[in-house]
């Protein structure tokens, strides 16, 4: 089952193909992203995939602190692809409908062209591109962006080797032979638009990087020195990709995505058809890779081999067994330890407890977490208690799989620092909670309406009597003492 990301990935590039089917369809995007001007293309089309009436966007914070409007409860958020980090994520923005008003609100200004605005854009199109076009100004439009289609055609024409098909060099050498003109008639009014495909070349560029996390590489190649089984193979490489993805992946094709998960690698790449390799596949692309010497140049992978050679790769689990269900109860040696007064502490939420280079997770938590996951429940002995399950994620990957987790739960982490020794301990809010939080928040602050609420205290509210004023553009309150 693909992730809430992936889903929003699939949106866009369904959304992308839909609008550039039709000029109708291609003319109504603009319409909406005329008045979203200040966002990029990738997140016009994201909200215009999902608020097609939109007219101003903005995120929460800039809503209530700048135009002190504020968010509607239930107001459904429009979902953003965040890339400014090291992994992509979701943020949210609303529409200025999904907002309330009070006297302080500022009404955002929306941006439109009207005729008289025509010369002083076309003058300042005409000195900007350097084009004198004599014509009416959508024939200057035209111009100017054949001027610029054709520079980034030539600036790119290389990186587009993969992307599209070079007819001109295929018909050139059929010009030498001489064969006879046959013509055919056929019923269709017009050619199928021809599809595009994926490249073996590009799988292979995109596996000899190794995953998005930092040593990947290395840590592969030296994985692949000692003899291991198909299955360990597949173990380590499901466990070094994790859950997660990528864009613009494949040949630095814009749209293109990579993502990981349970099942395997999916490279996704528009008007392609896309391709999935599951685990097992993915093992033989490594297995050629490593026996052709095309996963990196020789003396390169000398060095890194010679910097992990002697770190730990895997930790084997051991087979799953039969496990006692009751809570877990640990209560010996300080490591097994913290966890019951962590978990007593945060009954409710999925606890991530670090042990070395993993974060472990015990009992119902790891059977929800393994579910949601697709992680291998195992099972380990504890002292004092019987077996309990158990399933682990390796620390380097963390941030990836809490995020996946914060769609569902709220989860605690108990982490210990680098060269520290004390643990320490806090809590991420799943989605929904952190949303309905600051929802509340706002509303104990200024109220369901929007306007302020004061709060005296009971000696204050009994003595005084505050009163409010406005007069134009200054407001206040005065206070007046009664007798009791």
């Amino acid at each position: 089952m693909a992730s809430v990301l992936q889903q929003y990935h699939q949106l866009a590039d369904r959304m992308a193909t839909q609008i550039t089917g039709s000029y109708q369809s291609w003319t109504d995007f603009l319409t909406t992203a005329a008045r979203l001007y200040k966002y990029p293309y990738h997140e016009q089309l994201m909200i215009y995939a999902q608020r097609p009436e939109a007219t101003a966007c903005a995120d929460y914070e800039l809503w209530n602190k700048r135009m002190w409007r504020y968010v509607r409860r239930g107001a459904k958020g429009i979902a953003l692809i965040d890339h400014s980090g090291d992994t992509p994520k979701l943020k949210y923005v609303f529409d200025v409908a999904d907002t309330r008003t009070t006297e302080r609100s500022r009404s955002p200004y929306l941006w439109e062209f009207r005729p008289e605005h025509e010369q002083v854009v076309s003058d300042s199109l005409e000195l900007q591109y350097d084009i004198r076009y004599p014509g009416s100004f959508s024939d200057l439009l035209e111009q100017i962006s054949s001027v610029k289609v054709t520079e980034y055609f030539l600036a790119h024409e290389q990186d587009m080797r993969f992307q599209m098909y070079h007819p001109q060099k295929l018909i050139r050498p059929l010009e030498e032979y001489t064969l006879p003109r046959w013509d055919y008639v056929s019923e269709l009014a017009e050619l199928p638009a021809a599809k595009g495909f994926i490249t073996e070349d590009e799988i292979n560029a995109h596996l000899t990087g190794g995953s998005n996390f930092t040593g990947s590489k290395s840590r592969i190649y030296a994985f692949y020195q000692t003899p291991h089984t198909a299955k360990e193979k597949l173990d380590f490489l499901k466990n070094e990709y994790g859950i997660g993805g990528g864009n613009n992946a494949l040949s630095r094709s814009f749209m293109s995505h990579v993502w990981t998960d349970g099942k395997g690698i999916c490279y996704d790449k528009p008007n392609c058809t896309r391709i999935e390799l599951p685990w097992t596949q993915v093992v033989k692309y490594y297995d050629a890779l490593m026996e052709s010497g095309r996963f990196a140049p020789p003396e390169e992978l000398e060095q890194r081999y010679r910097e992990v050679i002697d770190s730990e790769l895997v930790e084997e689990q051991p087979e799953t067994e039969e496990v006692d269900t009751e809570p877990i109860h640990i209560e010996t040696e300080t490591a097994v330890w913290e966890y019951n007064e962590i978990k007593s502490a945060h009954p409710d939420d999925i606890v991530l407890f670090q042990v070395g280079d993993f974060f472990e997770m015990y009992g119902e938590d790891a059977r929800q977490a393994a579910k949601l996951l697709e992680l291998t429940l195992a099972a380990r002995p504890v002292p004092g208690a019987s077996r309990v399950e158990m399933c682990s994620i390796p620390a380097h990957h963390l941030e990836q799989y809490t995020e996946k987790l914060r769609e569902q739960f709220d989860v605690t982490i108990a982490a210990i620092p680098e060269n520290g020794t004390e643990r320490r301990i806090f809590t991420l809010r799943s989605v929904d909670h952190e949303a309905e939080a600051a929802i509340n928040a706002q509303e104990a602050k200024f109220g369901a309406d929007g306007t302020r609420v004061f709060h005296a205290p009971e000696w204050y509210q009994k003595k005084y009597i505050a009163s409010s004023c406005s007069t134009g553009r200054h407001s206040g309150f005065y206070i007046q003492a009664i007798a009791i």
